[in-house]
């Protein structure tokens, strides 16, 4: 039986590592939606908790309001900074007056999820998802 000498082992290494340290680059991560048959509720870092009822009220109000003349009407909007495991167009809509909290839909009325908004020190906002619970 063969081993490997110092130099054969350090050569095969230096070919091996570069390939097996390259990530695979596949696109944003999808977010698993809630199963709309089951209860559910989500909590955001904003100390907040949403059960299944208040958001999908929210969701039926947010629904109302996408039809409507958008002259005044900031939200809902269509919402793409978070991916979820659904299908159709993503909307967002704010949660209560005030929060940062946002409930993420689509316009037959399933929930994808919820997104808290953060702001950087740099002014920079992103939207965090909230914990499904």
């Amino acid at each position: 039986m063969k081993l490997f000498t110092y130099s054969e082992a350090i050569t095969l290494f230096s070919i091996l590592a570069p390939v097996t340290a390259m990530a695979i680059h596949q696109g944003p991560e999808l977010i698993a939606a809630p199963n709309r048959n089951s209860d559910f509720s989500f909590y955001c870092r904003s100390g907040k908790s949403y059960n299944k009822n208040y958001l999908m009220g929210e969701v039926r109000d947010a629904i109302n309001l996408i039809g409507e003349s958008r002259t005044f009407l900031i939200h809902p909007e269509p919402f793409e900074e978070v991916q979820y495991q659904i299908s159709g167009e993503q909307w967002f809509y704010p949660l209560q007056d005030g929060s940062r909290d946002h409930v993420v839909f689509t316009r037959d009325a399933q929930v994808a999820g919820v997104v808290h908004l953060m702001i950087r020190d740099n002014g920079e906002r992103y939207y965090d998802p909230c914990i499904i619970t």
